[in-house]
């Protein structure tokens, strides 16, 4: 339960950033530029802001990075191939390999190859739809996570040191009781113990 509780407090203030971001988005999207269906717009909010507070500038651009790059690839398939099974396979194989060139991250790649099915499967309205509504849902991204509430490097830092130094601490003190416990007494709760601290080392690295 203690474990449980930080987590929902560690987690709960980004969380409502994310919330008020997509609605902010999709009124946005809906009200202020009259789109006919603002569904994207609040997903890449939601996708750029889905990622630990240090990163959350870089991954917004990944995700228009990502998003431009496939909705033009998929637009050249969809213009010289027209729509059918091998039209989407050549445009994600397309989309992966333009992406993997400009970043080579997950998320661009991804983004990459939705935007391309997305070309191919409803044709060239679509394709600037998707695009506009990246460029809405990476701008309000952009000012939650750099303007209103940015991230302060040094405090995050510490926040990672202290995390790790009290899950070393927990482990430390739980292999100490197992190496005292007899062989029957003993569990495998050290090594689930070790492998968490790997976790907080990887955050903080």
């Amino acid at each position: 339960m203690a474990k449980l509780r930080r987590r929902v407090e560690d987690n709960l203030w980004p969380v409502v950033q994310q919330a008020v971001a997509a609605a902010l988005s999709w009124w946005i999207a809906d009200d202020l530029i009259d789109h006919h269906v603002p569904l994207f717009a609040p997903i890449a909010t939601l996708v750029a802001l889905n990622t630990p507070l240090g990163g959350r500038g870089t991954n917004t651009v990944r995700v228009l990075v990502g998003v431009i790059s496939g909705v033009v690839v998929g637009q050249l398939a969809f213009t010289l191939l027209g729509h059918g099974a091998v039209t989407v396979g050549v445009a994600v194989l397309c989309a992966l390999l333009v992406a993997l060139v400009l970043d080579g991250r997950r998320i661009t790649m991804a983004q990459a190859a939705v935007g391309a099915v997305i070309c191919v499967a409803a044709g060239q309205q679509a394709g600037v739809d998707r695009v506009l509504d990246a460029l809405i849902g990476g701008a309000v991204a952009l000012v939650f996570s750099q303007l209103l509430f940015p991230v302060h490097p040094l405090a995050l830092l510490r926040k990672a040191e202290s995390t790790t130094l009290s899950g070393l601490a927990d482990a430390l003190g739980l292999t100490a009781r197992e190496m005292d416990a007899g062989d029957e007494e003993r569990t495998s709760r050290t090594w689930d113990e070790v492998r968490t601290v790997y976790t907080l080392l990887d955050e903080l690295g």
